[in-house]
């Protein structure tokens, strides 16, 4: 169980490196949770949802400034 969790720190690691590190707003603190499938799916396919949630994360403040819901 111990080398599951290790691996799935590990992966987060590696997608927070690539993605938060270059797309994320600096001004924001962000977690990473690892479900059972961060074992298993594809890290390009994690790397890609973790760059549209960010995107999200940002029209949702935009929206959120501009006072619309």
């Amino acid at each position: 169980m111990l080398f599951r969790s290790n691996r799935a720190k590990r992966r987060l690691r590696a997608l927070a490196d690539r993605v938060i590190a270059t797309e994320a707003d600096p001004a924001l603190d962000y977690v990473l949770v690892g479900r059972t499938e961060t074992l298993t799916r594809e890290f390009a396919t994690m790397e890609q949802d973790l760059r549209v949630a960010l995107k999200r994360i940002v029209k949702g403040k935009l929206r959120e400034a501009s006072g619309e819901r």
